[in-house]
């Protein structure tokens, strides 16, 4: 019977990591896809590649005019994830006006569609996060 409640323990322990471990791995991914789109984004002023805003439970729908940094945009969501909890949304958003004319190939400094690249890459990096604790 001591086998029983000690394998019931590990169990219960396990589960109530479970939780934590999602929002970690929600985390690391939304910091992947934050690095990938802002070093991918193409640079002329730096304004787009700065301006990628992470926001919890709702999107950021502001940017800021003038030169930025790529490091910026992922300094910002280093510090917004800090606050992530399990079962919250993560919203990663660029608003400078001219971002869907990067993201369709108006630049020559990167191809259309780099955004949704950079995404795909980022999270198939992911691939060996491991969920459960052992």
């Amino acid at each position: 019977m001591a086998t029983l409640n000690v394998f019931a323990t590990s169990m219960r322990n396990m589960a109530n990591a479970v939780p934590s471990r999602i929002a970690a791995l929600q985390r690391e991914v939304a910091l992947n896809v934050v690095e990938h789109v802002s070093n991918t984004t193409p640079i002329a002023t730096g304004q787009a590649s700065g301006n990628w805003k992470t926001a919890i439970g709702a999107p950021d729908l502001t940017w800021t005019p003038g030169p930025s940094a790529p490091l910026q945009s992922y300094s910002e969501a280093q510090r917004v994830l800090r606050g992530l909890s399990h079962g919250q949304d993560v919203y990663i958003t660029n608003n400078v006006p001219y971002i869907a004319l990067l993201n369709a190939g108006y630049s020559l400094q990167a191809p259309s569609l780099f955004v949704e690249t950079a995404i795909v890459s980022a999270i198939a990096q992911m691939g060996q996060f491991n969920i459960v604790v052992r």
